[in-house]
């Protein structure tokens, strides 16, 4: 018997070491420790990868002529509960706006994300939400991006003898341009649940 556990033992040890092989292969993989290239398979020769240099002067230059703007997008739902929604249930409306501002050099891109979310109150089988998103956004190129909306509407939280009831609707709005600074743009939106 206490030759049966020692055999076990050894055993599971072995295994344990056999295993974890690979992950010690695996430990300078992370160290930079080569050159970037690639190798033609047509000729067998090993080609040097052109890296772009980092223009640190063209990325300063683009942040300090940034503009800035500010404002609210505002988006208003008006939702129709046409599924059997137990009236107890939380129905809670996102919004979100995204945008990429392209900046003069790959280095200067920058991405903007902005979202909120609010509890809608419900009366019978309608339920209304206004989701206010304040921004401030440091632009490079204003005039030329591009603001993408999207909402989500959702109802959880109550839970029945079948189970967790849930119900969403999830929808783009499209892009629009960035408005012009101290602009409240409003979006009327109507989901059916």
């Amino acid at each position: 018997m206490y030759r049966l556990r020692i055999t076990r033992m050894v055993l599971a040890c072995v295994c344990l070491v056999v295993l974890s092989l690979p992950l010690w292969g695996q430990q300078n993989a992370s160290e930079n420790n080569g050159v970037l290239g690639y190798l033609d398979p047509r000729t067998g020769s090993f080609r040097l990868a052109h890296v772009a240099p980092v223009d640190d002067a063209a990325a300063e230059a683009a942040a300090a002529a940034a503009t800035t703007r500010a404002g609210k997008l505002v988006f208003s739902f008006t939702i129709t509960i046409a599924s059997a929604l137990p009236t107890t249930s939380n129905i809670l409306c996102s919004a979100s706006a995204n945008l990429i501002d392209d900046g003069v050099s790959l280095s200067a891109l920058r991405t903007i994300i902005e979202s909120a979310t609010v509890a809608a109150t419900r009366t019978g089988s309608t339920a209304k939400c206004t989701v206010t998103i304040p921004y401030s956004w440091s632009l490079v190129t204003p005039t030329t991006d591009a603001v993408s909306l999207a909402y989500v509407v959702q109802a959880t939280g109550v839970t029945t003898a079948a189970g967790m009831v849930s119900r969403d609707s999830t929808q783009s709005l499209g892009s629009i341009a960035v408005p012009l600074n101290g602009a409240t743009t409003t979006h009327t939106i109507a989901v059916t649940l």
